[in-house]
């Protein structure tokens, strides 16, 4: 037997009124899809053909019928790679060798309407750039925006630190830092730069003049342009500050809100998209009355 490890995160989203609401294109789509099963909205996403293959919606509350979710699953296919197959023996086949053909893989995301939650599959098939790129593309909506939410217990924490002393991190991005940057332009000049220098990993740590202290409302906002990319391209991130005339430090890596799922898998059974499905849902009804608690008053 195999145990597989499948982790979600978790983000809110925010829109402007210049596009479609999210949920009322998942409606639209939900619907095509159910009146012609063939006919998808391929959408372009660098250099990767995305599409929702299934929309469905799901009750999220047991004391409340109406409060459900949407459980989208997304095909990202790459018409730029061949697709190969192979068995034990040696046996290798090649597939999608056409134009408009390639391996597609499978990305789970689900959407909750009510709080404006937004809960993905964290998985090397879409990433936290390429979610928030195809959402703005199938609302129209530039000003779509995916900001990761963070363990309350860390944010009342940095709240509560009334003087922020140093802060930390290390990135490894060699082929990203732009995208990374694209998050939060205004306070992330230090990635273009990095770009700019064609550099593979940067290490920095930023800290006050002497007497002085950081500017405490850019700080916050540097950490949360940071923090969807934690434990992937971001391996440190770390926050000093002076609370109660102590020094503490705060170790934001583990700081995201998440959640992990384990599936056991016996000889012959293969992890599935439907299996992530019923995963994400699991995951986000066990965190439901705390993301609720979290965000129903912004709401």
């Amino acid at each position: 037997m195999v145990k597989r490890q499948i982790k979600f995160d978790y983000y809110q989203l925010t829109q402007s009124s210049k596009g479609k609401y999210l949920e009322n294109v998942l409606i639209e789509l939900e619907t095509e899809l159910k009146s012609n099963p063939k006919v998808f909205r391929n959408i372009e996403v660098s250099g990767y053909i995305l599409r929702i293959r299934s929309i469905k919606k799901v009750n999220v509350d047991d004391k409340n019928l109406n409060r459900y979710c949407w459980i989208g699953h997304i095909e990202k296919i790459d018409t730029y790679s061949e697709a190969y197959v192979g068995d034990l023996t040696g046996n290798r086949n090649t597939y999608a060798e056409g134009d408009d053909e390639g391996p597609i893989k499978d990305s789970i995301f689900l959407y909750d309407p009510f709080i404006n939650i937004i809960s993905s599959h964290r998985s090397n098939t879409l990433s936290y750039m390429q979610l928030n790129s195809y959402l703005r593309s199938i609302t129209n909506d530039d000003e779509l925006s995916l900001e990761v939410i963070v363990d309350p217990n860390v944010i009342s924490k940095l709240q509560n630190i009334p003087e922020i002393k140093e802060i930390e991190y290390s990135i490894a991005a060699p082929q990203k830092w732009g995208k990374m940057a694209s998050a939060s332009r205004d306070i992330n000049s230090d990635l273009l730069l990095a770009q700019k220098l064609n550099a593979g990993r940067m290490k920095v740590c930023i800290g006050p003049e002497k007497g002085d202290k950081i500017d405490k409302s850019n700080a916050l906002k540097k950490i949360k342009s940071l923090l969807p990319f934690a434990k992937q391209e971001v391996t440190v991130l770390k926050v000093k500050g002076v609370l109660s005339d102590e020094t503490d430090t705060l170790d934001l890596i583990h700081g995201k809100f998440e959640a992990t799922k384990y599936i056991n898998l016996t000889k012959g059974k293969k992890l599935t998209f439907v299996q992530v499905e019923e995963s994400i849902e699991e995951a986000y009804k066990e965190k439901f009355r705390t993301l609720n608690d979290m965000f129903i008053s912004n709401t």
